[in-house]
């Protein structure tokens, strides 16, 4: 089983007087670079497309219902993983 690499991402935003308001880096694994069926399987994210968006917007506007919007961002943070997985170690810092 081959090791698989990760690299850094950045992000920086930014307040109204252009100073910094928040920087964040993370360390991700590049999933892009193995081989389906080898490395990983399959996998699928279902997502909504834009007609039945707007026919549940329009839905919710007609009949006087609140809607909401979240963010799943941790998600995948604790879905079990039944297979191994070997990444690669981070080296030295990228700054």
């Amino acid at each position: 089983m081959k090791t698989v690499g990760h690299q850094w991402v950045f992000d920086l935003k930014t307040n109204t007087d252009g100073g910094i308001a928040k920087f964040k880096a993370q360390l991700v694994v590049r999933g892009d670079k193995q081989c389906p069926g080898v490395d990983c399987s399959e996998t699928y994210t279902p997502t909504a497309s834009l007609m039945p968006l707007c026919l549940m917007l329009a839905t919710a506007v007609l009949n006087g219902w609140q809607v909401a919007s979240f963010d799943m961002s941790v998600a995948y943070l604790y879905s079990p993983v039944n297979k191994c997985v070997l990444v690669e170690p981070p080296g030295r810092t990228p700054w």
